[in-house]
């Protein structure tokens, strides 16, 4: 549980990194989007720290217990422990949809008419027209597709996928089947937001020196 804590902690390292950096260099005011979806996240990933600390506690208190109910109790914690993570990765993901949709409110020049069936847009309607306009690579689209799909499933499906995907990412790999259950261990969801917020920092950086 340690580990999983603190790949927690060094996302929020990172974010405080990242922000910095692309505030100053593109003049951009606390607050003000897109980069607002970091500091955001930098709370989601901090929620994070506090409830797992937490749940860390009390695993390692079970061990005065049987054998029996060790195990009962370390598999109703791990049980928490992934509904936890699933809540932190769709709220931050729901964030930067949000703050994308806000930021192409405010400039629509950036990327231009976004035509959807619905009317509506979403993240992936902004992925997709941002790899057209070659804000973002076409593997890096892909990339975002996935996690779009895993965070729909989340939602929508209880963790049931309708589509068969794999997604290599730099520090995990992410594998939907259709109609089966996500599986993955207590550092996928870490893993996926690593890259999620490198993304979404590249995805700052070129959509702002878009014309």
């Amino acid at each position: 549980m340690e580990d999983v804590i603190q790949l927690y902690r060094n996302l929020r390292d990172k974010i405080i990194q990242i922000q910095d950096d692309i505030d100053t260099n593109f003049g951009i005011a606390q607050g003000d989007v897109p980069s607002s979806a970091l500091s955001a996240i930098f709370n989601k990933a901090t929620l994070a720290v506090e409830i797992l600390s937490g749940y860390d506690a009390d695993w390692k208190k079970i061990r005065q217990s049987t054998q029996a109910e060790i195990e009962r109790k370390k598999r109703e914690n791990r049980e928490r422990v992934i509904e936890i993570q699933k809540m932190i990765f769709v709220l931050s993901m729901s964030i930067f949809e949000h703050n994308a949709k806000v930021y192409h409110q405010q400039n629509p020049k950036k990327l231009g008419k976004i035509n959807t069936r619905s009317g509506r847009v979403y993240l992936w309607n902004i992925m997709d027209k941002s790899k057209d306009k070659k804000i973002i690579f076409k593997k890096d689209f892909n990339l975002w597709d996935g996690l779009i799909k895993l965070r729909n499933s989340l939602v929508h499906n209880n963790a049931i996928s309708e589509i068969n995907k794999t997604c290599n990412y730099p520090k995990c790999k992410l594998t939907l089947k259709k109609d089966k259950m996500l599986k993955g261990n207590l550092k996928l969801f870490p893993k996926l937001m690593d890259w999620m917020i490198d993304a979404i920092a590249n995805w700052i950086k070129n959509i702002e020196t878009q014309k």
